[in-house]
């Protein structure tokens, strides 16, 4: 006699699961994924957070904080008087307040103007091509 067919496929049914199983496989999927993963994003996160962290930490130079401070001023004075001789006069109040050079100085007016009232940047323009040296490049406005 042949064994009864439902005792056959109780004899290759698939095994119960144990109740820890699925932990099992969670922990090897942590194990094996998740921590090379994770180690992989901070080998790569690590230098770039570093780099963002030393970015910050940049300081403004006296002749970008000082027109940061009288850009304002800059461009109400050139306001009043946009043209070339009110050009040279902001830039010798900004020489004669500050004690830059007249270099620093014209880079504080420039500064100013590009950041605070850009629609002077013709009138830099037209100063430079007045008092600009002829031989080297000098300071350029885009």
């Amino acid at each position: 006699m042949s064994a009864h067919p439902l005792r056959l496929m109780k004899q290759y049914r698939r095994p119960r699961t144990r109740p820890g199983r699925a932990w099992d496989r969670l922990r090897f999927w942590v194990r094996e994924k998740f921590v090379p993963c994770a180690w992989l994003v901070g080998v790569f996160m690590f230098p770039a957070t570093a780099v963002m962290v030393q970015a910050g930490s940049a300081q403004a130079t006296p002749v970008e904080k000082y027109a940061a401070d009288a850009g304002t001023v800059v461009c109400d004075v050139l306001d009043d008087y946009p043209t070339v001789d009110g050009v040279s006069g902001v830039v010798a109040g900004v020489m004669n307040d500050s004690g830059f050079t007249a270099y620093d100085s014209g880079a504080v007016v420039a500064e100013a103007v590009m950041l605070f009232c850009p629609y002077h940047v013709p009138l830099l323009r037209r100063y430079v091509a007045v008092y600009g040296e002829k031989s080297t490049t000098g300071l350029v406005l885009r």
